[in-house]
């Protein structure tokens, strides 16, 4: 869910990018004929040496009115494992591009046990990521036995991001936003197995929020935001090895209509990966 955060700040500011750039496809997977029916989230497993390195693709396209402009970045993310106790707690390097932003300890079911930036300003993001890890609606998630294609529906609580956003943001959040999780069987991503769950929230937002774009005049709000998703993991050890999720925001800017739209894709490079 961290990699939503953003998209708000990005839905407030000045059109970028240019025209003609095209969203990327969800990842290439055949489906597994012989999969499970059922599905159980397995825990995280983190070894000594695991190193897990991810190719992501982020896609944006903004709407004002008939003006429309998309933008593109590409980035590698990856999780590094840098120290392991006698206990299972691992503390995990966390990098974009090859520079660390920050470090997580896991302990041994691949739990989020505290988060510290590099950078100070990633501060309330880390904090957010801790609370969101230890809420109800995570571990619902975690000890649910999910059936292929029957949604199950958990209540995540604002309180677990809303710090991670503008104050200006919070007000208008709903108190607790439903999400439905379906179980979609198993699928075959390069070399991977993976079990496929989709995730599809409300609307975020309680109330319109209104703000200024980054010019400091032209007046912005946004009255639906709405996010979807497809998590591919490994079965076994609980290893994210693809993602795929949209945001959808609408609204107004300088009084004309606003649709902006968010596509990120994220997979795994085997051959940067190892130990899981």
């Amino acid at each position: 869910m961290k990699r939503w955060f953003p998209f708000l700040f990005f839905a407030t500011g000045a059109l970028l990018g240019c025209t003609g750039i095209q969203p990327p496809l969800p990842p290439l997977s055949t489906p597994v004929a012989s999969g499970p029916r059922d599905y159980r989230v397995a825990p995280v497993r983190w070894q000594e040496n695991t190193v897990l390195t991810y190719d992501m693709v982020d896609f944006q396209e903004t709407r004002v009115g008939d003006h429309v402009k998309t933008s593109e970045d590409r980035h590698v993310f990856q999780m590094r494992a840098v120290a392991r106790s006698s206990q299972g707690v691992v503390r995990v390097r966390f990098a974009l591009d090859g520079t660390e932003f920050g470090q997580v300890r896991f302990d041994d079911q691949g739990r989020v046990m505290d988060a510290t930036p590099t950078n100070p300003a990633h501060v309330p993001l880390f904090r957010a990521m801790v609370q969101l890890a230890g809420s109800a609606a995570l571990r619902e998630y975690a000890s649910t036995t999910f059936r292929q294609g029957e949604p199950v529906r958990v209540n995540l609580p604002a309180a677990s991001f809303a710090q991670a956003l503008p104050p200006e943001f919070r007000s208008g959040l709903a108190e607790s936003v439903p999400i439905d999780l379906t179980y979609m069987g198993q699928v075959r991503v390069g070399d991977s197995v993976a079990a496929v769950v989709n995730t599809k929230a409300a609307n975020l937002l309680r109330n319109p929020i209104c703000g200024t774009a980054p010019d400091g005049t032209t007046p912005v709000c946004l009255a639906e935001f709405r996010l979807e998703g497809t998590e591919y993991r490994d079965p076994t050890n609980g290893h994210l090895v693809a993602e795929y999720s949209i945001g959808t925001a609408t609204g107004s800017r300088d009084g004309r209509p606003l649709w902006v739209w968010t596509i990120t894709r994220k997979t795994l490079d085997h051959r940067q990966s190892a130990g899981w």
